[in-house]
């Protein structure tokens, strides 16, 4: 690592059968500690957070550059280029120096956070090059110069603050993992006509048969301005494969119902939205298979339906 600070995350799933015995203690397993104490590690604290309510939401005001500032503060100045260092210096953001905005920078500031957050999310939502999963379909699958958004010339920012903005961080395993490991994801932002997903309306999302993934797919539906899972008031705003509840058609297919009521008799494939909330869908297969990656199969456009 190139920083004095750094972040890991780790994914442990559940068994089919919904335990997370095994997931728990597969997390409990990881240990950090200095390297200087790897003769005697410390003892991990585990923090759970299940039924806690957080906003992980990066802030949009005056926050935003005090955080800035006090990581400038903690990190080894080379780290950040000159050229940025050097626009962080314009506004009173420099190392070992109290960051301390007089009432106008401030309200500048304060200003260009609002701005810049809404520029974020109109590029991510709205990109000029969709990498779609077909022609005509509402879904995104890819981004141009994922992990290292670099064309060998050039930093291509507006994938790189596409990604920042919906999902923080990249991972270079999912960029072209072989057929059967790792994930691969689909996300749309829109149903079929084009309109944006809205919390008051009813949609129905066909899951063509046989989606190609050796583990198990998922659908989870996630919060437009915060990215996080939608709190819909249900458990978790999703569907998976190893959820025995879920009714497939006769034909292998499956259909996912969203809406703030469910659907009767379709109860059980249902996730509620919430009616003022515009959200947006993860499709996820884990353990993705060829037909993914050839194109021979891709998930159907989310349609809007009748009350």
């Amino acid at each position: 690592m190139q920083t004095y600070g750094g972040w890991f995350l780790a994914r442990a799933f559940l068994t089919p059968d919904g335990d997370a015995t095994q997931a728990n203690a597969l997390l409990r397993k990881v240990r950090i500690y200095p390297l200087a104490a790897t003769d005697s590690p410390p003892p991990m604290t585990y923090v759970e957070a299940t039924g806690k309510v957080f906003d992980s939401t990066a802030p949009n005001d005056i926050r935003y550059f005090e955080m800035l500032a006090d990581l400038v503060t903690h990190e080894h100045p080379q780290v950040i280029d000159a050229e940025v260092s050097g626009m962080m210096k314009t506004i009173g953001i420099e190392p070992a120096k109290a960051f301390a905005p007089d009432e106008r920078l401030k309200g500048i500031l304060e200003e260009a956070a609002k701005i810049s957050s809404f520029m974020a999310l109109t590029i991510s939502y709205s990109p000029r090059k969709p990498e779609r999963v077909r022609s005509g379909s509402q879904w995104m699958a890819g981004l141009e110069g994922y992990p290292n958004f670099n064309d060998g010339r050039s930093t291509l920012i507006d994938p790189m603050i596409y990604m920042t903005w919906f999902a923080t961080g990249a991972a270079k395993a999912m960029n072209a993992p072989k057929p059967g490991t790792g994930s691969q994801y689909a996300w749309t932002y829109h149903d079929s006509d084009g309109k944006w997903l809205l919390g008051e309306k009813n949609y129905r999302f066909r899951i063509p048969a046989n989606p190609p993934a050796k583990d198990f797919w998922s659908i989870v539906i996630y919060d437009n301005w915060s990215r996080a899972i939608l709190a819909n008031g249900q458990k978790v705003a999703s569907k998976n494969s190893y959820d025995k509840s879920i009714k497939p058609n006769a034909d292998g297919t499956i259909d996912i119902y969203f809406g703030d009521k469910p659907p009767l008799g379709n109860e059980s494939n249902w996730i509620r939205t919430v009616p003022g909330v515009g959200w947006f869908a993860l499709f996820r297969l884990y353990g993705p298979l060829q037909p993914w990656f050839d194109r021979s199969w891709v998930p159907n456009d989310i349609c809007a339906v009748k009350d």
